[in-house]
């Protein structure tokens, strides 16, 4: 790889791990984790989650206890998506996702990257 390009990237990556949008994203998650609530509310997803996962693995998702487990799972989501932490770091993710995309935009508009390439398949 061109070492300009190399160091060009470098400085980019420090440049945003370093942006105070990042940073406060990362205080969020911090605060979000410590809290006992959500971190209960993580831990039962995640075990939920592995639960559905297991019995997926024998049963398809019409199976009444896949289904039960999948509302609790919902409902639990919900729980926690309105948690006024997960909430504030959600919002915080979004503006930093937002920006990351709108970044990765400006870098392959500059490059002359189509946005979406098609694969195109050959009359036979």
């Amino acid at each position: 790889m061109n070492q300009k390009l190399y160091e060009l990237a470098l400085d980019l990556h420090q440049n945003l791990e370093e942006h105070p949008s990042v940073l406060l994203l990362k205080e969020y998650e911090k605060a979000m984790l410590k809290d006992s609530t959500v971190k209960a509310l993580i831990e039962q997803y995640d075990a939920l989650q592995e639960e559905i996962n297991s019995l997926l693995e024998s049963c398809d998702l019409e199976n009444k206890a896949v289904k039960a487990k999948c509302s609790t799972l919902y409902k639990l989501k919900y729980v926690l998506d309105n948690e006024p932490l997960v909430k504030r770091y959600n919002k915080q993710y979004n503006l930093v996702n937002k920006m990351y995309k709108n970044i990765t935009e400006e870098l392959t508009n500059a490059v002359g990257i189509k946005k979406e390439i098609k694969c195109l398949l050959k009359d036979e």
